[in-house]
């Protein structure tokens, strides 16, 4: 995630493991279960949302993390939590490639 200057504001991690797991830069040190694993179904649509204070992660329509930054007891995540994403890099976290989406598509932000 940047801002509108190319500043790294932070990444989002999503492990596809048995239990999907979730990392948050500059919030989690370690990856974390997924509160709520998502929908079996092979095709996944995922939804993420960074608001001023939470970052939400949907799967099919299904909230599977609200993640508080104030909940974080990393400092720099606190810092970051008011800052707005203007652009997202879809990327594998060893090769740099993602493997696993078919595209993207920005959803309009509604003041």
């Amino acid at each position: 995630m940047y801002d509108k200057n190319g500043t790294g504001l932070g990444a989002v991690v999503v492990k596809f493991f048995s239990t999907m797991q979730y990392w948050i830069g500059y919030c989690t040190e370690d990856p974390k279960d997924l509160p709520v694993q998502p929908p079996k179904e092979v095709d996944k649509i995922w939804t993420i949302i960074k608001t001023e204070t939470a970052l939400i992660i949907t799967c099919n329509d299904v909230e599977v993390l609200n993640y508080l930054f104030a909940d974080s007891s990393q400092g720099a995540c606190v810092k970051k939590q008011g800052d707005v994403v203007e652009e997202i890099n879809f990327m594998n976290f060893h090769s740099g490639r993602d493997t696993a989406s078919d595209f993207y598509r920005a959803s309009v932000v509604v003041n």
